[in-house]
């Protein structure tokens, strides 16, 4: 069975059992989980068409520090963007916290800031129909790992082993689509 949760819920069920394993972002898992890295993403900021941006192949967080941002409501999430650019001595303005990537591409499609997600759904328009850019962050600081975490404490079995071994082995070793990822 796999479910999808916020990263304190993950790491709360997988400490307390109801979880064996969680293929996650690295937020929110202290040092009593095993962590695999997988691959590493390269966050995205989301934009309007009239937007400066629309037409850059990349930027960095310098330059998106100075837009109204829009962020994920979900607080590691929140925190984790706001470290980033607290890092390089940035004080960006948050001028939305959503929960669904889609609200956050819509606004940033309708000019109401710029958003940023380490998520990329496939497509150039928001649900409304209305045009939004996706431009890589290259700072290299700014991408973050995928890993495959499991609790210290969780008794394993050997379809935990075999399962974990799996899905190890299909990141590393495993499809074009998932090895182009690393290299973006």
């Amino acid at each position: 069975m796999w479910r999808i949760a916020e990263f304190e819920a993950l790491a709360r069920d997988m400490r307390e059992g109801r979880i064996n394993m969680a293929l996650t972002y690295d937020l929110g898992i202290d040092s009593s989980f095993v962590r695999t890295a997988l691959f590493e993403v390269a966050p995205i900021a989301f934009c309007s068409s009239e937007h400066p941006f629309a037409t850059r192949s990349c930027v960095t967080l310098k330059d998106i520090a100075s837009e109204p941002l829009i962020l994920f409501e979900e607080m590691l999430s929140n925190r984790h963007a706001l470290q980033l650019f607290r890092g390089q001595g940035l004080s960006p303005a948050v001028a939305y916290r959503v929960r669904s990537l889609e609200i956050m591409r819509s606004l940033a499609a309708n000019g109401e800031g710029v958003g940023i997600s380490y998520a990329l759904p496939p497509g150039d328009r928001s649900y409304d129909g209305a045009k939004v850019h996706a431009v890589p962050i290259i700072d290299r600081i700014a991408r973050e790992p995928i890993i495959l975490a499991q609790s210290v404490a969780a008794p394993t079995s050997a379809v935990i082993r075999t399962t974990a071994s799996a899905i190890t082995s299909l990141f590393r070793n495993g499809t074009k689509a998932f090895r182009s990822l690393e290299q973006d």
